[in-house]
């Protein structure tokens, strides 16, 4: 009795809302983004392919990874969300930043 109740509580466990997430990142690259306007970008058609992707989106490791190929359709490679894990695009691990040490003049 305990496993099916278990099993009916978890089928009807509903997935995190990250669309209001696509949401505001969409409304502040339109606002604030640089070259949007000149690179002439369709927030609304991004809107629209992305929305799904979000939906199905259930842990926010997903909905970091939907955000990040939002921000790759910019034509700016300046651009990220400033992440920094395995598969961020765009970012080096600070592991690898590079010292220099002069000696003398």
């Amino acid at each position: 009795m305990f496993c099916v109740l278990a099993v009916s509580m978890l089928s009807t466990v509903a997935l995190p809302d990250y669309t209001k997430d696509l949401d505001a990142l969409l409304i502040d690259l339109q606002l604030y983004g640089a070259y949007v306007r000149d690179d002439k970008i369709d927030f609304a058609l991004l809107g629209k392919h992305y929305r799904p992707i979000f939906r199905k989106a259930a842990t926010q490791t997903e909905c970091l990874r939907a955000l990040e190929s939002v921000v790759g359709e910019l034509h700016d490679f300046h651009a990220s969300l400033g992440t920094n894990d395995n598969k961020s695009p765009r970012l080096v691990p600070s592991g690898t930043d590079v010292v220099l040490k002069l000696d003398g003049d």
